[in-house]
């Protein structure tokens, strides 16, 4: 039998060859970047909480109780990561053509307004068209809310990383008026900032004992028509 050297090295080996092709590569020195991100950014954590005062491992320990302590928190979580995914698809995007978009989260949340706008006041026309049209408004409002840092690139060489950055005050200001006092979507008499309930033909059905609607096919939908988009169409080719 080998000894413990002998063994350390039967082991290591493959790992040394493989860590050796992927840096020889583009590709390669990317995904050991990626994959260096989550230790890294767990030990920064780490030590925050310890300077805070806190135990890291507890810390840690109660994250992942409340993340994926049972089936419940664990489909909530995942929907929590949806707008997420959409904002780094959004990224992603502008990344291949050479700009930067940090004003995802006002864009998700101008979306959600004309989603929620649509639902409440919009047209009915039933079945799963009211789904699709606040799918597509909402995107669309998204889009034009984005159009506002993208004309100023455009025309006055505004910093997309300032601009993008700042229209997310913009859209949280509006998410916080919104819905409070005498905002065009608060309800009257409410003692917190709310709207009234979207009816259910303008939402996702929710599966039975979970926090997860049918939306989460949104994310393997839209990563599709992302990597068509950048991978496979001639304008991403060409960005």
């Amino acid at each position: 039998m080998p000894g413990a050297r002998g063994l350390g090295t039967v082991v290591t080996a493959p790992l040394k060859r493989l860590a050796a092709r992927l840096v020889a590569t583009p590709r390669g020195t990317r995904v050991i970047a990626i994959a260096a991100c989550i230790p890294l950014t767990v030990l920064t954590a780490g030590v925050m909480f310890q300077i805070a005062g806190i135990s890291p491992t507890a810390a840690y320990a109660q994250i992942v109780r409340s993340s994926f302590g049972n089936w419940y928190a664990t489909t909530n979580s995942l929907m929590d990561a949806v707008p997420m995914f959409l904002v780094a698809v959004g990224v992603a995007v502008a990344l291949r053509a050479g700009l930067w978009n940090i004003g995802g989260d006002g864009q998700i949340y101008v979306g959600a307004i004309a989603g929620t706008f649509l639902g409440l006041d919009g047209p009915h026309v039933g079945l799963a068209w009211d789904l699709v049209i606040g799918i597509f408004g909402s995107a669309a409002a998204g889009a034009l809310f984005a159009l506002i840092p993208a004309v100023l690139k455009a025309w006055a060489n505004a910093s997309e990383v300032v601009t993008t950055l700042m229209m997310v005050y913009v859209g949280s200001y509006l998410v916080s008026y919104l819905p409070t006092g005498t905002g065009p979507l608060a309800v009257r008499g409410s003692t917190f900032p709310a709207s009234n309930v979207v009816p259910s033909d303008w939402r996702f059905p929710v599966w039975g004992g979970s926090a997860l609607d049918a939306g989460i096919v949104v994310v393997p939908v839209v990563a599709f028509l992302a990597y068509v988009l950048m991978r496979r169409s001639t304008f991403g080719l060409q960005s």
